[in-house]
């Protein structure tokens, strides 16, 4: 009878200290795979907050913009958001304007420009103010049109600054500029006939916060 003899192999298994080591070789990979991935995961959720937060400058920035483009230079105020509004005339470098209020010859601030027949010059309506409030975590930028006894004379117009400003932070129903909208900047650029406008954005999405700052001169009118 024939006979087949089994032979028998050891098998070696793993042992703990090679276990031990694998892991932790496994744990490094890991963790620089994901020290490199995180960011390039969140790059687009950062970059559509910028984009978010540049959507909301544009608006604002044409808003203020054709105001401007439309008022004169000493007809341009940064004033304080208080119960008794200071206003100034913003100086050669940007400085934050909590309240922006811009001198208008339009009813309303939309109608249609008044000018004087005799003089030519505009005949002021009232000052278009803009304000940034702070809302459940997010800034809000408002306006509200405050009307002033007609006048072409613009020195008579600017001494109702401080008066419309309080008028237009007062209002129950003032309208919505902007969203995300954190500091407005002026400066005076005489030499130029123009004001400097800077404005600052920020859009908070999924906990990504991006944010933005456009800067712009426009020119305004000369009435000397």
């Amino acid at each position: 009878m024939l006979r087949i003899k089994a032979s028998k192999r050891r098998q070696r298994g793993t042992s703990l200290s090679e276990l031990l080591i694998m892991m932790v070789i496994f744990g490094l990979v890991t963790g620089f795979v994901a020290v490199f991935l995180r960011p390039l995961l969140q790059a687009p959720r950062t970059q559509q907050t910028k984009v978010d937060a540049l959507e909301g400058i544009t608006q604002v920035t044409y808003k203020l913009q054709r105001d401007l483009r439309q008022s004169h230079m000493s007809a341009v105020f940064s004033c304080t958001n208080a119960a008794s509004p200071v206003c100034t005339s913003p100086g050669v470098n940007f400085t934050a304007a909590p309240v922006v209020a811009i001198l208008s010859p339009r009813p309303g601030g939309t109608g249609n420009m008044q000018w004087d027949s005799v003089s030519g010059f505009p005949v002021w309506q009232g000052y278009q103010v803009y304000w940034s409030v702070q809302s459940g975590g997010i800034n809000l930028l408002y306006y509200k049109f405050a009307s002033i006894t007609p006048t072409s004379v613009t020195a008579t117009a600017e001494a109702g600054v401080s008066a419309a400003v309080h008028t237009a932070l007062t209002s129950a129903t003032p309208g919505r500029a902007g969203i995300g909208i954190l500091q407005l900047d002026l400066l005076t650029n005489a030499s130029a006939n123009s004001m400097g406008l800077r404005i600052t954005a920020q859009s908070i999405k999924g906990g990504h916060t991006g944010t933005v700052t456009v800067q712009a001169n426009t020119a305004v009118r000369n009435l000397n």
